[in-house]
């Protein structure tokens, strides 16, 4: 016998979401309505009507980068953070992931903008797999746009401080002290005070995680 308490998806109805402010730099994406409004908050505002695009079905979103919105689109149609292919790793970016570490922080800015804590949990996974993987953590250009893009205290932030007390020695820290904001100095200082003193991997990955009713704990 079949449920009554599912219902088909609707896959007739669709939003075109317009990504980027710069002339030339624009991409449009077509979403099927029902995906987007299970998801982020804003496309559910903009959908039902909170937003006056919703009108014409079209959204825009001047200030997200294209290639950061398609991300979030892969995610939420397959539930797989994927920032670059396979193919377009070269090998300077195999063995110095900086390209992939900007394009996950990008990832979980947005997440923390639209309200994703799902995606934020599998970003900062990706951050650490990604991490374990190369042996590199994420450099100061990584560290300031998470300073600039994230709240304080934000689990990113706690992520990179815990990498910087960690894996960071003295003397490189004194060298590079301008490329560091002081917010930063302050959350690597909170996360000493908190007893903190190791660095992020697979296996304790879950202190970075947010969870709540719709987001359980880990297993």
């Amino acid at each position: 016998m079949c449920s009554s308490s599912w219902s088909r998806l609707d896959f007739t109805e669709s939003v075109t979401v317009v990504a980027g402010g710069k002339i030339g730099q624009k991409k449009r994406f077509t979403v099927y309505k029902y995906i987007i409004t299970a998801h982020p908050e804003f496309f559910r505002a903009a959908c039902n009507g909170g937003f006056e695009e919703a009108k014409d079905k079209i959204v825009r979103l001047p200030e997200v980068e294209p290639e950061t919105f398609g991300c979030l689109l892969h995610w939420i149609y397959t539930g797989h953070i994927v920032v670059m292919n396979e193919e377009d790793i070269d090998a300077t970016e195999r063995q110095a992931p900086s390209l992939r570490y900007v394009a996950l922080v990008e990832l979980y800015a947005l997440a923390d903008k639209y309200g994703e804590p799902r995606l934020r949990n599998a970003t900062i996974d990706q951050i650490i797999e990604l991490a374990d993987t190369t042996e590199i953590f994420p450099g100061t250009g990584v560290v300031d746009i998470a300073c600039n893009k994230t709240s304080r205290r934000s689990n990113l932030r706690k992520v990179l401080a815990d990498y910087y007390n960690a894996c960071a020695e003295l003397e490189w820290l004194l060298d590079h002290q301008d490329e560091l904001a002081a917010e930063f100095y302050f959350e690597m200082a909170m996360r000493m005070k908190e007893g903190i003193n190791d660095s992020p991997n697979v296996n304790n990955k879950c202190r970075y995680h947010e969870h709540n009713d719709d987001v359980p704990k880990c297993s």
